[in-house]
């Protein structure tokens, strides 16, 4: 319920009927079942349309939610491909989009992008926002651009680092990446 509150809609993706049951008690109003290796409809995703299994993904429209996450249990697989995919997805269909990696256990999207940083730029950003010195300008210098209308800011390198992540500055974060940014 409070994942709910704080997103607008979510969107689940289960195994069985047993955690689609689950996602239904949690109030998931898209379930996605067994994807495999289906194209997802992301369009379906992001708005408010019933999930087609299999689409086009370029056929993305203007999300009516700005920031997206993408959460499982520890062990599953598969958050960072389809965060990847719809991120990219997106940025194809011409919004600006910034993919945050913000994965506290196994950070690997800089990775997945052949990027290989010394530090990383989520913690540069919460520093800037700790030192009330996170604007537009600043916050450029913390992301790194994949392609055209698509940006990352790289996680941190362990899950040790989280640390230097406190919860006010990240919030901050995610606040200037939603005036700079259309996802």
């Amino acid at each position: 319920s409070r994942l709910r509150q704080q997103a607008g809609h979510v969107t689940v993706i289960v195994e069985n009927d047993i955690d689609a049951r689950v996602a239904q008690s949690w109030g998931a109003e898209h379930i996605l079942r067994d994807i495999g290796d289906t194209v997802l409809d992301f369009d379906a995703l992001v708005g408010n349309q019933p999930v087609q299994q299999v689409v086009d993904a370029g056929a993305i429209r203007k999300a009516s939610t700005q920031i997206t996450c993408m959460w499982s249990p520890a062990g599953s697989t598969g958050r960072s491909t389809i965060a990847l995919g719809l991120a990219e997805a997106m940025a194809h269909a011409g919004q600006r989009v910034l993919l945050i990696d913000a994965d506290t256990c196994a950070p690997s999207l800089a990775t997945a992008l052949g990027i290989v940083d010394e530090i990383s730029g989520l913690v540069i950003a919460c520093r800037y926002a700790e030192a009330d010195s996170l604007n537009e300008r600043a916050f450029a210098t913390t992301y790194r651009e994949i392609s055209e209308n698509f940006w990352i800011l790289t996680g941190l390198q362990s899950p040790s680092g989280w640390s230097q992540v406190h919860p006010r500055a990240f919030q901050r974060v995610l606040d200037q990446a939603a005036q700079d940014f259309d996802q």
